[in-house]
């Protein structure tokens, strides 16, 4: 399932919007890096891991195409994705949200050794190693942006506002990765192969008004959101 809402208004010369996205298998990108299985892909798992354990550290990425629609110009004032929660352990933890600064594309593995291009702990795009293993390198994904506490059992919140707030203005979208940042716990979360089950995106943002009085629609139009002026 998915769903897009998009609800534009103006209030005096301020233009605002709120998008809710839950892209399905066919738009999501979503994967897995997992330090004891560093050669496997895991684009096409329903379940992917929030790990920092002694059986390896698990580090999803995430993309959504959703905020192609917004402005380079827009303040993002809220931001987050929740997940359907999928078992865990070691009660709670910080769970931190990092922009990416390299290109991945979604593998087609579940747990099977990638192919060329495909993502894991050790490639960034098979041959292509990322320049630390995990993508944990300051080369590979900034510093931590949000965070939030997550308890195992409990659907996932993570807000990305700060994360999406630097996406956005700069204009570059590699997505984001999760880490778990308490020793001994894990969190599975459901992707977006896991129909119905899929993570909701949810964005709400401002920005001036292209010119008093203009009115706005929007929709969504061949897989992206667009805006377009009516008056």
């Amino acid at each position: 399932m998915e769903k897009v809402i998009l609800l534009l208004c103006l209030v005096g010369l301020v233009f605002g919007a709120y998008i809710v996205d839950q892209p399905d298998a066919a738009r999501g990108k979503d994967d897995a890096l997992h330090s004891a299985y560093p050669s496997s892909n895991y684009g096409l798992r329903q379940y992917l891991y929030v790990q920092n354990h002694s059986a390896g550290i698990s580090v999803p990425i995430i993309e959504f195409d959703t905020i192609s629609v917004i402005p380079i110009t827009a303040v993002i004032d809220s931001a987050k994705i929740t997940f359907v929660a999928g078992g865990g352990t070691g009660g709670t933890s910080v769970i931190t949200v990092s922009r990416l600064l390299k290109s991945w594309i979604e593998g087609r593995g579940s747990q099977s050794v990638a192919i060329d291009g495909e993502p894991t702990w050790t490639w960034q795009a098979k041959p292509t190693t990322w320049t630390t293993a995990g993508a944990l390198g300051i080369d590979d994904c900034a510093a931590p942006q949000d965070s939030a506490v997550w308890s195992v059992g409990s659907s996932g919140v993570s807000y990305i506002t700060n994360a999406l707030q630097t996406i956005v203005s700069s204009g570059v979208n590699y997505g984001i990765i999760l880490r778990a940042r308490t020793y001994d716990t894990w969190f599975g979360i459901r992707s977006s192969d896991m129909v119905g089950s899929e993570p909701t995106f949810e964005v709400w943002w401002t920005e001036a008004a292209p010119e008093s009085g203009a009115k706005w629609r929007g929709a969504y139009i061949d897989g992206k959101l667009q805006t377009w002026r009516t008056q």
